[in-house]
Protein backbone atom coordinates (compact mmCIF):
# COMPACT_ATOMS: atom_id res chain seq x y z
CA UNK A 1 0.00 0.00 0.00
CA UNK A 2 1.59 2.85 -1.56
CA UNK A 3 0.77 6.49 1.16
CA UNK A 4 0.48 9.14 -0.96
CA UNK A 5 1.93 13.25 -0.38
CA UNK A 6 -1.72 14.02 0.18
CA UNK A 7 -2.36 11.58 2.48
CA UNK A 8 0.54 12.20 4.87
CA UNK A 9 -0.52 16.36 4.44
CA UNK A 10 -4.06 15.39 5.27
CA UNK A 11 -2.65 13.34 8.61
CA UNK A 12 -0.48 16.44 9.24
CA UNK A 13 -3.47 19.07 9.32
CA UNK A 14 -5.31 16.81 11.63
CA UNK A 15 -2.39 16.41 14.12
CA UNK A 16 -2.15 20.37 14.28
Amino acid sequence: MLIQPYFIMFVINNLV
